[in-house]
């Protein structure tokens, strides 16, 4: 028979702004039904996502004895998106349950250059210089509220 109990106390930490670390405890191991051969984790990205991305893990003799955490990386995300996460164990007879689900954000990254940048003399002492700031796409993160310009005179 297929497992009857989900995975227990999942949680998800992003350690890169493009990989989550997924761990979890297994439960008791008279639900478990035989041995537990992988795991899936599904996550749903928000806000706008509609389509899930399922990735299966294997259990190896690592994850033995059945004391303590199980972990998996994620890699390949989106740079500070949000995501809604379940798991599910699987054995040699089937899927078992999901477990409640979870969010997890992953961090930031480096805004893309402004672009455009362009500069013009004002007086010989001063200068204008005008740029457009990353696209809400290309700031990896909050939204920027200040920029700093490095001047090297020509001396």
């Amino acid at each position: 028979t297929a497992p009857v109990a989900a995975p227990q106390n999942v949680n998800a930490t992003s350690y890169t702004p493009t990989t989550i670390n997924v761990c979890f405890e297994f439960p008791e191991g008279s639900t478990q039904n035989g041995l537990i051969t992988s795991f899936n984790v599904t996550l749903v990205g928000s806000p706008f996502d509609t389509e899930s991305q399922t990735f299966s893990i294997p259990v190896t003799s690592t994850h033995y004895p059945l004391a303590g955490s199980t972990c998996g990386v994620i890699h390949n995300l989106e740079v500070h998106n949000n995501y809604t996460i379940t798991m599910l164990l699987i054995n040699s007879a089937g899927v078992g349950p999901l477990s409640a689900p979870i969010e997890v954000e992953t961090l930031e990254a480096v805004p893309a250059q402004p672009t455009n940048l362009d500069s013009r003399n004002i007086t010989s002492v001063s200068f204008c210089i005008t740029f457009n700031p990353p696209t809400n796409i290309t700031q990896n993160g909050i939204t920027s509220t200040s920029f700093c310009v490095t001047f090297n005179p020509p001396y």
